[in-house]
């Protein structure tokens, strides 16, 4: 096995066996926006891209149970642009929590199904709970351990929270034209279709395949898979409007987090600026992306993603 200081990034598949990919990220804590941001700028130092690690996945898998990690804390699912990333900063701002955000060292365990005939559901549970694990490792003197995961994951709620019985989560989630809007601006790769390998996302016939459409659909089956698993007292509704003041009340308590003066400082630090952009200034946008949107891009989304947005919010406040 790789020696401490190495993580597990994902895994690679030769000849239909899957091997997990080591990086040496000694020294370097996962404060950056994705998980991926951290792992390019290790790689910007020569022996930490020169030099790799390999390992069959039953090692890792048995590597849990000798040297175990942290367990998570919480868990943060989401629709997309709708602020999850700005939690998971104002989390890492502080020394005392590890932060996993996103990244193909989670989501090669999560779909490896969609990758390879032959991954079994028990596959990946173990697999996740393996580099979750691993990654979850206190190196400064961490005492809590939360993982975000990409938007897509939140079609595999019921496999993720099989891996992490009891573990709070939350699902954080916006009015779906801002969402809608955001990704007309910059989309993410899953939101075009046939690109991407996304659960459960439709397959349109060719002259239907309106990018817009696409896109819509699959929020509201996000929101729509969110809101059938939030009945247990593990998950919890976020609204992108609640953000940042949520964090040091209901979600902390839900987490069951209390923070310090010196931490709630360096996450109030935190939410002031971009979430993806630490080095500029946050920017309100919410009325502007509503004003950008035009009639027809409204009632796509209406059409998909209203009743559900109205279900979640009904939700959401009856628990206030």
């Amino acid at each position: 096995m790789p020696p401490e200081g190495w993580f597990p990034i994902g895994i690679d598949w030769h000849g239909g066996q899957p091997l997990v990919d080591w990086r040496c990220l000694e020294g370097i804590r996962f404060s950056d926006p994705f998980f991926e941001n951290t792992l390019h700028r290790a790689m910007a130092e020569p022996f930490r891209l020169l030099f790799r690690r390999t390992t069959t996945v039953g090692a890792l898998v048995a590597r849990a149970h000798t040297m175990p990690g942290l367990p998570p804390s919480g868990l943060i699912f989401h629709m997309s642009r709708c602020g999850s990333t700005l939690i998971s900063q104002m989390l890492a701002a502080s020394q005392r929590n590890i932060v996993i955000s996103e990244g193909w060292a989670i989501d090669s365990a999560i779909s490896a199904d969609l990758r390879v005939a032959g991954v079994t559901r028990a596959d990946r549970i173990a697999w996740l709970r393996a580099f979750a694990d691993a990654l979850g490792r206190a190196r400064f003197g961490e005492l809590r351990y939360f993982i975000k995961f990409d938007a897509p994951h939140t079609l595999d709620l019921s496999t993720v929270l099989a891996a992490f019985p009891g573990v709070p989560w939350i699902f954080v989630y916006r009015n779906p034209v801002e969402v809608m809007i955001s990704h007309e601006r910059q989309r993410a790769f899953w939101t075009m279709p046939g690109v991407g390998t996304v659960r459960g996302a439709r397959v349109m016939p060719e002259p239907l395949d309106d990018p817009d459409i696409y896109l819509a659909d699959l929020l509201a089956e996000m929101c729509r898979n969110a809101l059938h698993h939030c009945g247990s007292p593990q998950g919890m509704l976020v609204n992108y409007e609640e953000l940042p003041a949520a964090l040091f009340g209901r979600i902390a308590r839900h987490f069951k987090c209390r923070w310090d003066e010196n931490e709630v400082a360096a996450m109030r630090t935190a939410s002031a600026l971009d979430a993806k952009r630490p080095t500029h200034t946050f920017t309100a946008d919410s009325a502007g992306k509503r004003a950008e949107a035009d009639p027809g891009l409204i009632e796509i989304c209406e059409s998909a993603a209203g009743e559900v947005y109205r279900d979640l919010e009904g939700v959401r406040r009856s628990r206030l």
